[in-house]
């Protein structure tokens, strides 16, 4: 009996440490992905910045709103200002987003517009 109830508390114990790490290893997780998203907005930004000067809300705005750069680019910036969240991108995002689906050949991504409002 007692070996029984010994095994019994063995096992809660590692019970108990397989959930900790498993909590620890998801805050991990996340905190990872967190600052891998946080320096690709910020690299978006920079790049924005050392072309069109300002901060960089300023200088994703008038990114996005620049036909010289591909749809791509420009959908990365919408993203980037959605990380953001500032509102004074708003009205560039806004005059973009037309609700219609996606097509990426024409137009800027409309899911992505969507999101970043």
């Amino acid at each position: 009996m007692r070996l029984l109830k010994r095994g019994r508390r063995q096992w809660r114990k590692w019970i108990r440490r397989g959930i900790v790490a498993a909590v620890i290893m998801v805050v991990l997780a996340f905190l990872s992905v967190s600052w891998w998203i946080g320096s690709d907005v910020y690299a978006a930004g920079d790049a924005a910045v050392q072309e069109y000067g300002g901060d960089r809300v300023d200088a994703l705005t008038k990114y996005v709103d620049s036909p010289a750069h591909s749809f791509e680019e420009r959908n990365r910036a919408v993203w980037a200002l959605g990380h953001l969240g500032d509102a004074r991108a708003l009205p560039v995002l806004e005059k973009y987003y037309t609700g219609q689906p996606c097509d990426h050949e024409r137009t800027l991504c409309q899911r992505e517009l969507k999101k970043a409002i």
